[in-house]
């Protein structure tokens, strides 16, 4: 059952709370993540997957903040002048 219950914590966080108002884009950080042909992530390791999974069936933007190119990405995007350097 538990399980069960972090998938669907999983479905309302990409979804909304009534699921039908998606997010804009989904943060996550995962051991590894794996991107279509096109470039966009599409799934990643752990339990993280089905989250991303959604999104990218969803074609909602996925952002790994382990990977710089991503983390500076949503970084302008939030309007932060300044990032600690990897």
């Amino acid at each position: 059952q538990g399980m069960w219950k972090m998938m669907m914590r999983n479905c309302h966080q990409v979804m909304g709370q009534n699921l039908v108002t998606p997010a804009k884009y989904l943060l996550f950080w995962a051991p590894d993540y794996k991107k279509d042909s096109m470039g966009k992530i599409c799934d990643c390791a752990g339990g993280t997957g089905f989250a991303v999974r959604l999104a990218y069936a969803c074609n909602i933007p996925c952002y790994h903040l382990g990977v710089k190119d991503m983390l500076l990405t949503v970084a302008k995007g939030i309007n932060v002048e300044k990032i600690v350097s990897f």
